[in-house]
Parts: C-alpha cells; structure tokens; sequence
C-alpha cells in the first residue's frame, strides 16, 4: 500500500497545494506498512486517511479564495460566497472563464482567445482586455487570472477549477488501485462524481470546447471504468452499483457502465435485474443515436445467457 498512498500524496500536492497532507498522507502508509490492520497504529491510519480524502477530495469543502465550476454548470464562488452575474451582459467573459478552465494551467495564447471568441470583431484586442478585466472584477482579484508572454491563463495558486481537480484525480487513478483501500476506491469514486457534473459549459457555442468535452467525457468514463472495475473485482457489488449508476446519471451513453450494472446483478443471482440494464442500454442507444449496443455489450448479454432461446429474450 505504500506505493499507492505516495501516487495519492503527489496527487495531492499537485492537485491542492496542501504539502502538509500530503505529508500526514506519507505518515499514514509508513505506520500502515509496519502495523496490522486491527492494532491501535493500524486504527488510526485509518482514521487519518479518511480525514485527508474529506479534506482533499470532498470537494464540497474545499477552501479555495476562488472555485471555478463549469462541467455541467457553471458556478464560481468566492471566498465561500457564491456570486452571481448578468448572463447576457457578461457572456463574452463567461465564454473566456470557460476557455480558460478548459485550457488548465498553460492558458492559451491571446490569438486563440480572440479568435475563438471576438472573430469579426474590428478591435479583438481590445475586446479582450477589456473582458480580462471584467473577469478579474468578477473573480474579485487582478491576480486571478495572469497575463504573461502573450498568454492568457487563471492563476492556479488563486483559482481552482473542477476541470484540473479531476484531471488530477484520474492521473491518480492511472497509477494504480491495487494497494488501494476498499474504503479509498469509494471516495475517490464519490470525488469523481462530484466533480463530474457534466458537460463542459459553452461547448455548444464554442466548436473548440467541444474537443475538451469529448477529452474530458473520456477521460470521466475511463477512470470511473477503472474504480468500478477495481470494485468489480473485490466483490463490492454494492458499492459498485452505486458508482455504476451515478456514471450514468452524468453519462447516460456509457456502454461501460451499463456493462458493469449488467454483471453486477448477475453476480448477485438476480437475472431479471441483469436482463433489465441490459434492455435499457439497448433501447437507450437505440432512441438517442439510433444504433445498437457495441459488440462488447452484446458479447456480455451473450456471455451471461441474457440472450438467446435458453434466456427467453432476444436482442430485437
């Protein structure tokens, strides 16, 4: 377990800033590697692990001066206020919050920005200026958003975004959930969801978003894939329907996660509840892109005897 809470602890630097649980993080694994699970230094790892994914994945109790949120919704607090804006006066400046979240830390050259937002205007120069400022206003600091060899970014150490919380995390989960706690994987996995609310804001209105979505829809499918199959894996059905369903509540497309509801009610024996998520992936798919399941989810149906005359039910 080791190895996996050093990968978190980087996580956590990287993704928080906060050194000191990372730290506390490093504590726990050198304690946890030298003491059994039921022992009083085992309990309180425990207890302490718990403590550090609250702080720093319950993102619900993050204490950033800003939080920036555009998957699903837009919202953006400060100070722990939440504020609010004149939609159609301020849209411009919302699109390039939105552009700049998207962008993460690098930002985007000033080009890009007008470009993508200012084409055909007579002065995209100065519109831009103009709308840093208004988001600096709006973000209720200048060093909200830094300006710096001809690129544009918000300022990490000010703002925090959930598109670069959850970039952080699935790094996390790439790494590895072997070692990791059962009771980490269902964090993590609530993290995920927490984060994930969504598509990206503007991308109906900004071509370029749409590429980030479908990066960023991605990336959502493959690390909530990878924690339920980890679930899948140790037999945690319950907490893997739990994962499973609330992935589909963001992503309701995700053959991934009906496959993982399909073989999690067949392992439980209720074949009834297996045949069910199998005929609502296809009929989801069916009205909403007008195909079929991949072969993956057909192979599986196939596999777990919810096709065919012996089953009863048939795929048309």
């Amino acid at each position: 377990m080791i190895d996996a809470c050093l990968a978190l602890a980087a996580c956590f630097i990287e993704s928080t800033g906060d050194t000191a649980a990372a730290k506390l993080l490093i504590d726990f694994s050198q304690a946890s590697s030298g003491s059994g699970a039921n022992d009083p230094i085992g309990r309180s790892a425990g207890d302490l692990l718990d403590a550090l994914m609250d702080g720093c994945f319950d993102v619900g109790h993050r204490t950033d001066n800003v939080r920036v949120r555009v998957l699903g919704a837009m919202r953006i607090e400060v100070k722990g206020s939440h504020v609010t804006w004149n939609g159609r006066a301020q849209q411009r400046v919302l699109d390039l919050l939105c552009l700049l979240a998207a962008a993460g830390p690098a930002g985007k050259p000033s080009e890009f920005l007008q470009d993508r937002l200012w084409d055909g205007c007579e002065s995209p120069n100065s519109a831009l200026r103009i709308s840093i400022h208004r988001l600096r206003k709006l973000l209720g600091s200048d060093d909200t958003v830094i300006v710096r060899g001809g690129r544009i970014s918000l300022n990490p150490e000010k703002v925090w975004t959930d598109v670069e919380a959850m970039s952080r995390l699935a790094d996390c989960v790439s790494l590895g959930l072997k070692n990791i706690a059962t009771a980490v994987l269902t964090r993590l996995g609530a993290g995920l969801l927490a984060l994930y609310r969504g598509g990206i804001c503007g991308a109906e209105q900004i071509g370029w978003l749409t590429a980030v979505q479908r990066k960023l829809s991605i990336q959502f499918i493959s690390t909530a894939s990878a924690l339920g199959q980890e679930l899948e894996s140790r037999k945690c059905w319950i907490e893997a329907d739990r994962l499973w369903q609330r992935v589909l509540d963001a992503e309701p497309l995700c053959e991934s996660a009906h496959r993982g509801l399909m073989r999690s009610a067949h392992a439980q024996g209720d074949w009834a509840a297996a045949w069910s998520h199998y005929r609502f992936c296809r009929d989801t798919l069916s009205v909403i892109l007008s195909q079929p399941p991949c072969p993956q989810t057909h192979r599986l149906a196939r596999e777990l005897g919810l096709l065919g005359e012996s089953s009863g039910h048939t795929a048309a």
